[in-house]
């Protein structure tokens, strides 16, 4: 009587717990971790963006720290949604790193600050077309691999913009 317990208690545990690890497993890391770097730096542009409108002294800062709040705003968005969709937990805040990053950037002023910001964010939406371009190369999921796709033409777009304004401020 006691096995015919336990087995039953077995076979109900594994029947609440197998739809969420089958759920989980469907996601390849590659694409799981696309998910998550996205997310971070998603948080990272909207709050870099958001203190780069308070803090740049050029017109042309402030106006690219103002497309980064509402184009990332929009991509946090959408990677929100994908992930719900495929039962990944993401992060709610930028990685150590990229929260480092902006604090190094936020002790300059004036056009330093401008600077500091065109090389910091040069950087960053180089790194962030090379992770868009992993991900059409390694991933495994269609839907994944689309939205990488969908705004890498975004992280070039910003790429451009930061090389402009790198050039305006005389960064290099």
């Amino acid at each position: 009587m006691r096995h015919s317990i336990l087995t039953a208690a077995a076979a109900t545990a594994t029947l609440l717990v197998a739809p969420v690890a089958a759920h989980a497993n469907t996601v390849p890391n590659w694409d799981r971790h696309m998910l998550l770097d996205t997310a971070e730096g998603a948080h990272f542009e909207i709050d870099m963006g958001r203190i780069a409108e308070r803090h740049a002294v050029s017109a042309e800062a402030r106006r690219v720290a103002r497309l980064m709040v509402v184009d990332h705003s929009g991509e946090l968005h959408a990677v929100r949604a994908l992930a719900k969709k495929l039962g990944v937990a993401l992060p709610d805040h930028p990685s150590v790193l990229e929260r480092h990053e902006i604090s190094g950037v936020a002790a300059h002023s004036g056009r330093a600050f401008d600077r500091a910001y065109a090389r910091l964010e040069v950087a960053d939406h180089v790194r962030d077309t090379q992770t868009a371009d992993g991900e059409l190369a390694e991933g495994g999921r269609s839907d994944v691999k689309a939205f990488a796709a969908r705004y890498r033409k975004v992280y070039l777009r910003h790429l451009a913009a930061f090389r402009k304004l790198a050039r305006d401020v005389h960064a290099w």
